[in-house]
């Protein structure tokens, strides 16, 4: 998932899943390495700076058995601009 922001730097980025911060600081991309059904979520990336805050989210939906796992974002790609 990539979180595409533009502004005056320093930009501050974080990421959060069902509210819960991610750990995924000043970082505007987050890979998921080996998806599982609890990937599913609504996951939201919040962009600061100077001038203010801004946030995009989007629920992401995990499919399927095994290792035929599939992900649907029902928002997509998004992006944040100041």
């Amino acid at each position: 998932m990539k979180c595409t922001e533009g502004g005056d730097p320093p930009l501050h980025i974080n990421w959060t899943k069902n509210g819960v911060d991610l750990g995924n600081r000043d970082n505007n991309t987050y890979t998921i390495d080996h998806v599982t059904l609890d990937h599913a979520g609504l996951y939201e990336c919040t962009a600061v700076n100077w001038a203010g805050t801004t946030n995009a989210s989007f629920w992401i939906d995990v499919t399927g058995k095994g290792n035929d796992l599939r992900t649907k974002a029902l928002r997509g790609w998004f992006a944040i601009d100041y």
